[in-house]
């Protein structure tokens, strides 16, 4: 079962006169392998004097949007994310070139009187990003030896300082197969004296709400009763914060993922925000997965944040009272003919313009942005976001939310198998986002589980013989 590390963010919600200007313009080439023809991509950016980006004023986005208007062949698909001053443009024509684009764009704003300057294209390299794989509910626990990470020597260190710069690996060698387990207590431990009275006095029923969904009594990561040869309370604790009538209401989870199936009962209706979800490379507002393929992930998660509670379907969500939506991000190599996704194995390779897009999308509407995704964890990759990924993190927390910002949440990874460590894990370790961790049922790390300083919390996920409860396309519920 994946990793999927959605709990804790919903708790952490709960708890022109005169335009003078620069243009940089970034370009790519997309290789769309299903359809047998190639996409050429653009980012423009509009900076005034001193490199000083303007603000995005309606008029900007006029300006931008009427480029594309005289030339038929481009197409303009608007802001990049909340960047200021970033657009982004597409064409499948053979004749758009990069120099064509350039000489294009500089011919057009000098006439605007704004002044051109171009940049290379570097800013968007494609990159392989990889859904947390699934790991068995029989994963063992760790091994229970303390890490220990031997010093780098100047070499290693300039080494991996070149890695970061310019590449997506790293030595394996220094930080090979670590066999590690930071064991945490049980959750009973970890509790105050008064918490741990209160539960090993009262004895309530498996149904503890009264849900009268099938499945809630199996889902011991919400309320653990002991059954089944569970510690009991070991579970996030999270029915006295229900008892208190803090179940979401009022927050949207946007799911960065594989599409959503918002005709899942337990997802529809009330559940949905339709308005906030986007397929970011089919270009429309349907995510809803291709059929006939894996693309279950999203789903998944979905139901996991904000399954409807007490409507006789399948189980709850952590946080039922919210609603889910979905940024189509991520897409499984037998994607139907129809998808615009550059597929490599198991992998779905992304413009740096498309993560921030997602990753800033309604922002004013979508609160938290749950990914359970990132580079490879095969202990070698390091990689993470672009600089326009950054700076849509960055510009999220600072304008998400009404100001209050956007809470970004990232899985820390599944690869401790293969000695991974998410501190190389780009979107883990940045200063922008929660990074969330796994233990199982016993409150172990289990052996799949890295070891990160990044780390903000953990929660319940699989292993040592206990799942999660999963959702599944309709008409298959759970």
């Amino acid at each position: 079962m994946n990793n999927f590390n959605t709990y804790p963010a919903i708790l952490l919600w709960m708890c022109m006169n005169s335009l003078v200007s620069s243009i940089a313009v970034n370009s790519d080439i997309s290789a769309q392998t299903t359809l047998g023809s190639a996409e050429t991509q653009w980012v423009l950016t509009l900076k005034g004097k001193n490199s000083v980006i303007l603000t995005p004023e309606p008029y900007l986005a006029t300006l931008a949007q009427s480029f594309a208007t005289i030339h038929p062949e481009l197409k303009f698909l608007g802001q990049v994310g909340i960047v200021d001053g970033t657009f982004l443009y597409t064409s499948n024509a053979v004749s758009s070139t990069t120099d064509w684009f350039k000489k294009s764009a500089q011919d057009y704003f000098e006439n605007q009187k704004i002044s051109v300057e171009v940049v290379s294209g570097a800013a968007q390299a494609r990159k392989k990003r990889y859904r947390r794989k699934e790991v068995s509910i029989d994963a063992d626990d760790s091994e229970a030896e303390t890490p220990s990470f031997p010093l780098p020597t100047e070499r290693e260190s300039n080494s991996r300082r070149n890695n970061r710069n310019s590449g997506h690996r790293r030595n394996r060698g220094s930080f090979g197969k670590v066999k590690h387990q930071i064991a945490p207590l049980s959750v009973l431990q970890n509790r105050d004296d008064k918490q741990q009275q209160e539960v090993q006095q009262v004895k309530p029923p498996s149904n503890v709400m009264g849900f009268n969904d099938p499945h809630f009594a199996r889902q011991w990561n919400l309320f653990n009763d002991g059954n089944e040869g569970r510690i009991k309370g070991n579970d996030i604790n999270v029915v006295p914060v229900w008892r208190k009538g803090i179940n979401g209401s009022g927050v949207t989870v946007a799911i960065l993922d594989d599409g959503v199936d918002y005709l899942h009962p337990d997802l529809s209706g009330e559940v949905w925000s339709g308005g906030s979800s986007f397929d970011f490379a089919g270009h429309s507002g349907d995510v809803r997965p291709d059929a006939g393929t894996d693309d279950v992930h999203g789903t998944r998660c979905a139901g996991q944040v904000a399954a409807a509670a007490d409507n006789g379907v399948c189980g709850v969500g952590v946080a039922f009272g919210a609603r889910v939506a979905g940024l189509r991000l991520l897409s499984s190599p037998n994607a139907s003919s129809n998808s615009n996704y550059a597929i490599n194995s198991a992998a779905t390779t992304n413009t740096d313009a498309a993560e921030a897009r997602a990753l800033n999308h309604a922002p004013q509407i979508n609160h938290i942005y749950s990914s359970s995704w990132g580079p490879d964890d095969d202990g070698a990759s390091l990689d993470g976001p672009g600089p326009l990924a950054t700076l849509a993190l960055e510009a999220g927390v600072l304008k998400g939310r009404a100001g209050r910002g956007s809470i970004f949440v990232f899985a820390s990874g599944n690869g401790g198998l293969e000695g991974d460590n998410c501190n190389f894990d780009g979107y883990a370790n940045s200063v922008y986002t929660v990074a969330i961790g796994a233990i199982n049922h016993k409150g172990n790390m289990p052996s799949y589980g890295e070891l990160c300083s990044a780390h903000l919390a953990v929660t319940y996920s699989s292993g040592a013989g206990a799942g999660i409860v999963r959702y599944f396309h309709y008409p298959f519920l759970c």
